[in-house]
């Protein structure tokens, strides 16, 4: 029993076409179409959005954006995300390790 939509699967180098259609700067197709299958249009649609020209709902992008231009702060956000999940680790070991500590000395105080 499958779930039924009415959506159709739109291959990567389909929507890397339809980008440029749309004014995307595109100079390879084959990479562009790599990033699409990798990474996945809908999440790199968030960093194509601000590439988008006014009113946004006509899906036209600026004369000045690239592909490029939006894989710039991808990885950029990509790169912040392992550096504070690094720093976040160091803190949840060291509270783990403190609150482990408070409990096993109170444990061994009431014990004895």
């Amino acid at each position: 029993m499958g779930i039924q939509s009415d959506k159709v699967y739109t291959y990567p180098i389909e929507i890397a076409t339809l980008q440029k259609n749309r004014g995307w700067d595109v100079r390879d197709s084959q990479r562009t179409e790599h990033y699409i299958r990798n990474i996945g249009y809908y999440r790199l649609g968030a960093y194509l959005y601000p590439m988008l020209q006014i009113p946004k709902e006509l899906h036209r992008y600026k004369a000045d954006g690239s592909f490029q231009d939006t894989l710039n702060p991808y990885r950029f956000d990509k790169k912040l995300r392992l550096f504070l999940f690094n720093d976040i680790e160091k803190v949840e070991i060291a509270l783990r390790s403190a609150l482990t500590n408070i409990v096993t000395r109170k444990l061994a105080i009431s014990s004895g």
